[in-house]
């Protein structure tokens, strides 16, 4: 048996639900259709879905004010540069075709300049600011830790993960972190890297996906306060109070 192959086994926390109406696969980046279909899901369920009567959302986008349609402009952009590094999944329904669930990812580049955006989605530079301090944290972390300097192809960046079904959803997620993980591997990445912004997401991909906390060099998790930012201060308590960095290894050497 590989190494890589061992790795698979020893790091994969396999998802304990099975879905024999929908596919997982990689989202083909020539394909137009299928990004403007992933664009469609995450921009929904970014933006809110109703579930049983409850309204679910992310917290700091509905903090920004950003819209369906909004997340729509911003995520299509995204997923059209990002899905040529082949590190974002999709789950399909079989019987229509349409895209129920994504999980975008890409190479982890400490040293890629964050975009500007402006109009309609100008305040994804407010998310993507915050976002960018906790993973130069994170980045400053790892280097104070380990002694050696953060690389481009060395780490996975779980960006955006949704689904737009009503049943099983967080399962939807947890099976595409499943492929994301045995790819990732396979491909010889270190870790993968996420940031996640309510509690729920947080055991998640803890009690699932082997993700924890990462703790800086003096023992505090690397995280960010909602109560003490300007717009996100806005987001109530109950639905979340911090966006936390989570890491699973790929390989226990490369735990952090």
């Amino acid at each position: 048996m590989s190494t890589a192959v061992k790795n698979v086994l020893n790091n994969v926390v396999f998802c304990p639900v099975s879905f024999e109406d929908l596919s997982f696969e990689l989202l083909d980046s020539t394909d137009t259709e299928a990004v403007k279909g992933a664009a469609e899901c995450l921009a929904e369920s970014f933006a809110g879905v109703e579930i049983d009567g409850v309204h679910i959302s992310e917290p700091m986008t509905i903090a920004c004010k950003l819209s369906k349609e909004d997340m729509f402009d911003y995520v299509h952009g995204y997923l059209s540069d990002s899905s040529r590094q082949n590190l974002t999944y999709i789950a399909k329904d079989i019987f229509s075709g349409n895209i129920v669930g994504v999980l975008a990812s890409e190479n982890f580049d400490p040293e890629e300049e964050i975009p500007v955006f402006e109009g309609n989605i100008a305040p994804m530079n407010i998310i993507l600011a915050f976002l960018a301090d906790l993973d130069d944290r994170l980045v400053k972390t790892i280097e104070r830790k380990t002694g050696n300097k953060v690389h481009k192809n060395e780490y996975v960046h779980a960006f955006m993960g949704g689904s737009v079904l009503k049943d099983k959803k967080r399962f939807v997620v947890i099976k595409l972190f499943e492929c994301l993980i045995i790819d990732a591997t396979l491909k010889g990445y270190k870790g993968i890297i996420g940031e996640a912004t309510n509690p729920k997401c947080v055991k998640m991909i803890s009690e699932y996906c082997g993700f924890h906390q990462v703790y800086d060099v003096n023992g505090y998790p690397i995280m960010g306060d909602y109560s003490k930012h300007p717009v996100f201060k806005s987001v109530p308590k109950e639905i979340s109070e911090t966006c936390r960095i989570m890491y699973k290894p790929l390989d226990l050497q490369f735990d952090i």
